[in-house]
């Protein structure tokens, strides 16, 4: 269901390149139908604001589920500003993929774990776009990598990774109570989180490991929309991180709040 999200994505940027409004997506009000930024999320998918002349750019996103078919971190929302996303890249991760779109853009910087920003210089893609930018890295450094983005409105972040270990198969096995995962690839010391669409880590989620890799978790609602996350370790006690891309909707009664 990826590929016609990002085609709709772009038909609208097509459209809202009409005289009736200049300077799209960074426009008052709407930049995208909400209804359209829900089916993306809620599929795995991924909305981005592109423009009729980085049409040619198209074939690199509906591909990343292909090329890069891992999530190591997802988050989408409002931006007022600047915000930092980290997250921890292991020994086996042959290639990262990052794309960020903000609809009104002032800045996307991907930062290795020794502080340095990625240029064209030294990565694999390195596109700017008016309203984002995609980054490929082959070969990335382990450890604590960053995503800085700046500027105002909607923002969709994405990063992905070709590697050998991989979360699949998240899924609800009774309305709002419990929920399967599988986890394939040699990865230590399972835990699993809930994470709001925002991308903030929530609360743990209590995991009973079966056959195969497959686990069987005892989801308590803490958030009307979240994505699940498997922490744990690689084959040389290195930090992993994986996230399922799909973004649920709880069923079941939320917590009252003091």
């Amino acid at each position: 269901m990826f590929i016609p999200l990002v085609l709709v994505q772009l038909a609208l940027a097509q459209i809202g390149q009409d005289g009736a409004r200049p300077g799209w997506p960074c426009v008052p009000g709407r930049a995208i139908d909400p209804a359209y930024l829900e089916i993306s999320e809620s599929t795995g998918g991924q909305a981005f604001l592109l423009q009729k002349n980085e049409a040619v750019h198209t074939g690199v996103i509906v591909n990343l589920p292909v090329t890069h078919p891992e999530t190591l971190f997802r988050a989408v929302g409002h931006l007022a500003g600047t915000r930092t996303f980290e997250f921890p890249v292991d020994g086996s991760i042959e290639s990262l993929s990052v794309t960020a779109s903000i609809q009104c853009r002032q800045t996307v910087a991907v930062i290795e774990p020794g502080g340095t920003e990625v240029t064209a210089a030294n990565a694999v893609q390195h596109i700017e776009l008016q309203a984002g930018k995609i980054v490929r890295v082959d070969g990335p450094g382990v450890g604590n990598w960053q995503v800085r983005i700046a500027g105002q409105g909607l923002f969709i972040l994405s990063v992905r990774a070709k590697t050998s270990i991989r979360l699949s198969n998240v899924r609800f096995v009774e309305p709002g109570g419990q929920m399967v995962a599988a986890v394939l690839g040699p990865l230590s010391d399972a835990s699993f989180h809930v994470v709001a669409a925002s991308g903030e880590t929530l609360s743990a989620l209590p995991a009973s490991p079966g056959e195969d890799g497959a686990y069987r978790l005892d989801f308590t609602p803490t958030a009307a929309r979240f994505r699940i996350m498997v922490e744990g370790t690689d084959e040389n006690g290195r930090p992993v991180r994986r996230m399922y891309p799909k973004l649920f909707r709880s069923t079941a009664p939320q917590p009252a709040h003091p």
